[in-house]
Order: structure tokens, then sequence, then C-alpha cells
């Protein structure tokens, strides 16, 4: 499935044609890269294990203690957040993520996370073998949208294109002249999100997760 379906329902709610002036494709992909953003930072409240992925990384020298994501033979450039860090491998020994300020005191296995998503350094305390590679379980960066052709992101199943329409169109509103979305399209909108949500939450593996979601509402509640 392809961005332009979520493209066409916006297009749709808006009641605008793809060669509206007011409406330039631009102003749908920038709006789409906000949408993205909002919902993946509520789907890693929900249910991260839907946006994990891992890497293994070497040191930028053979006994050295810095990990420089873009210098791996595999570029790690969009890493949003670090969950789990191990020496060697995924069942080595796990790492404690602690500010960079207080790296060069600590004597344990401690590593510190720097610099912007694209481009991360991760440096590790000196109670951590030298040369040594790191496991990382991470959420990667939501992907800016460059076009209508775009992939829509993997942890929104197919059918809520028309959410993502929704959404991309609500930004979109003012643009027209108008003040909001009017109400039935909000309404229908927020009953989508509230069922993207219930799905997101049943798909943790977390009992006292779900129970305090519950059926439909939105992860900032608990």
């Amino acid at each position: 499935m392809i961005w332009a379906s979520p493209f066409r329902f916006a297009r749709r709610f808006l009641g605008v044609k793809d060669t509206d002036p007011e409406f330039p494709p631009i102003a749908f992909t920038d709006s789409a890269t906000s949408v993205i953003d909002r919902l993946q930072q509520d789907c890693a409240q929900m249910a991260e294990n839907l946006l994990l992925t891992s890497a293994t990384i070497a040191p930028d020298d053979a006994n050295g203690r810095t990990y420089t994501g873009a210098a791996q033979a595999v570029p790690v450039t969009n890493m949003m957040r670090v969950m789990l860090a191990r020496l060697d491998n995924s069942s080595g020994i796990d790492l404690d993520e602690i500010p960079r300020s207080q790296l060069d005191q600590m004597r344990g296995l401690s590593y510190a996370l720097m610099g912007p998503e694209s481009a991360r350094v991760i440096e590790v305390s000196e109670g951590v073998p030298a040369g040594r590679p790191l496991f990382l379980r991470y959420i990667p960066s939501p992907a800016a949208v460059l076009g209508e052709t775009d992939t829509v992101p993997p942890f929104v199943p197919d059918q809520y294109a028309d959410l993502l329409g929704h959404m991309i169109a609500e930004m979109m509103w003012p643009q027209g002249g108008e003040a909001q979305m009017p109400r039935d399209q909000s309404e229908r909108m927020e009953d989508r999100l509230g069922q993207l949500y219930e799905r997101w939450a049943k798909a943790t593996p977390t009992p006292l997760r779900r129970r305090m979601t519950g059926d439909g509402e939105a992860p900032y509640l608990f």
C-alpha cells in the first residue's frame, strides 16, 4: 500500500483537487511527516514492540570506547531511543544508560548516547572492555515523507489509511480559510484513532498495560 491512498482521503475530506494552489503537494508531505511522528510517539508508549529494531555496532577503532552510528558497515542513522544495550551480542551483559556528564566518573558497565537522532554516537565507561561490539535494540526515528508514493509506516495497519487522511486533512484545514475541521469529520477521526489505539493496546504483551490503557483510550492517559 502506498501513501497515495491516505493523500486521496485527505483531499476528499478537504474537498480539493491535486491542482489546488492553496494545497500544494509539499503541504501534504509536510503534514504527513508530522502525522507519522505523532503516531509513532503514541505507538512507542503503547506497543513499543511494533517499532523495535536491532543492530550490532563496532567501536570506531580496535581499542576504542566510542561508537559512531554513521560509520558502521551498515550505517545506523535513525536511532531515536535506545531501549537495550548489551556487550558483544543479544545475550551479553546489560549496560546502563547515563548522562555523558557522569560517564567519566563511572567504573561500572555504562554508556552515554549523544548527538542528534540522525548522527548518534555512543561512548562507554572505562568499566566496559575496550574494542568490543555492542548489541542495541532501539526505536528508529520516523522517516520524513518525501512524496505520495512513500510506503505507509508498518506500525499502522493498511486499513487505517482513512485515519491518516483525516489527520493530514486536520492539519491542513486552516489553509483553506476555515478555523477547524467540521465536527462530523473530527468525530470520525477520533473514533478511528481510538480504534487504532485499542489495536495497539491489545498488541502489547504486558497485561497490566492493557488494563490500564483500556479500550480506545489515548496512551497519554496512563
